[in-house]
């Protein structure tokens, strides 16, 4: 959620976004503007967003996309048995997430 920090900048209505899913939806693209800190959320982006400057995901940014859902998975199975066991499961949550990534680059 982005924190409006002055709201006649965020009215401006110019926003710059990062496609991260396969659609220009709000849910598949992260989005920021002036007059407001962090990117916004699907509502912020409706009532802000009246122009966007829509582009695809940088590399850097496909890449902390995917080590930041692996960690929110690993997350969701770890039971505080440790760091050996956390570094185990957010790396095998990778090696799920880049095998998923490399059959939809095949288009299956």
């Amino acid at each position: 959620m982005g924190r409006i920090i002055n709201e006649a900048k965020a009215n401006e209505g110019k926003c710059n976004c990062q496609r991260i899913g396969r659609t220009d939806s709000p849910k598949d693209i992260l989005c920021w503007s002036k007059g407001i800190i962090g990117t916004m959320t699907d509502e912020q982006e409706e009532k802000y967003c009246k122009e966007k400057n829509i582009k695809p995901a940088t590399d850097g940014m496909k890449k902390r996309l995917i080590l930041t859902t692996a960690m929110h998975n690993a997350k969701q199975r770890y039971k505080g048995e440790g760091i050996d066991k956390w570094i185990e499961l957010v790396s095998d949550e990778l090696k799920t997430l880049e095998s998923k990534a490399k059959i939809e680059s095949m288009g299956m």
